[in-house]
């Protein structure tokens, strides 16, 4: 099966290579977890090396999302200016959020269409501005944003879009390489919406942050990989060490 490597080492190994081509992967973490960086990590990287980035906002003001993605060093207006990425704005489309930019794209809103538009406009973007010679990257971020945003109905159908749209995409360029990352945390859905999720996804990436007493621990699972050969794996990973104060010197700092 053929697999696009994402460039993030603890990741490709987890994923038994990398994502598969024409895939949807489904990256989880928890409400603790810092989890979303290891996303924009694969965005970082697959702009950096040529590729094409599709960025479907659905949670936060754009301003805020750059925020983000600067945090992992990835500066998301460069690259959009020089042509490499662009960015579906639905947070904005729902709350008539103006913007200048060419590479930003919105729809008009409206309760009963919406999901009509948004087809439209990936259609639109696929066959005029989306390359068919480079890797492609479409990145939601998040789905949680997007049930707490534009409701259940409409999250529902965001899912079912990308399904169709998966078959659409592979009859137009039988040849191209891409895939769909879906981000999301965990605990700001429902059980029913990640069950449905999982079942559709062709690869899981889950990622839980935990506080011990040796520091703060991440572990990377990937629990599926429809990848040949793939046996589950996990990565434990220490992101930081505990410090200890003493209580005077705790006292002392919270004055401060």
């Amino acid at each position: 099966m053929d697999v696009i490597p994402t460039g993030v080492s603890e990741v490709d190994d987890v994923l038994g290579g990398g994502i598969i081509n024409g895939g949807l992967v489904t990256l989880m973490y928890n409400e603790n977890s810092m989890g979303w960086v290891i996303g924009i990590k694969i965005l970082k990287k697959l702009l950096e090396e040529g590729g094409f980035g599709v960025l479907i906002n659905t949670s936060l003001p754009l301003t805020k999302t750059f925020i983000r993605l600067e945090y992992v060093g990835l500066n998301a207006e460069k690259y959009a200016e020089e042509g490499k990425l662009i960015i579906i704005d639905l947070f904005a489309s729902k709350y008539n959020i103006k913007s200048d930019k060419s590479y930003v794209y919105t729809i008009e809103w409206r309760e009963e269409t919406t999901i009509y538009k948004f087809i439209e406009l990936l259609t639109k973007l696929y066959e005029n501005v989306i390359p068919k010679n480079k890797v492609v990257g479409i990145f939601l971020a998040t789905l949680e944003g997007a049930y707490y945003h534009f409701g259940p109905k409409i999250g529902d159908k965001i899912i079912k879009t990308f399904l169709v749209g998966h078959s659409r995409l592979i009859k137009r360029n039988p040849t191209s390489k891409w895939f769909i990352m879906i981000m999301l945390n965990k605990d700001g859905l429902d059980k029913r919406e990640i069950s449905i999720l999982k079942s559709f996804s062709e690869q899981i990436i889950e990622i839980s942050t935990e506080v011990t007493k040796e520091g703060v621990v991440q572990v990377i699972a990937v629990p599926k990989s429809l990848v040949n050969g793939f046996v589950p794996k996990a990565k434990l990973l220490k992101v930081s060490n505990v410090e200890l104060l003493g209580v005077w010197d705790y006292l002392a700092s919270i004055g401060k």
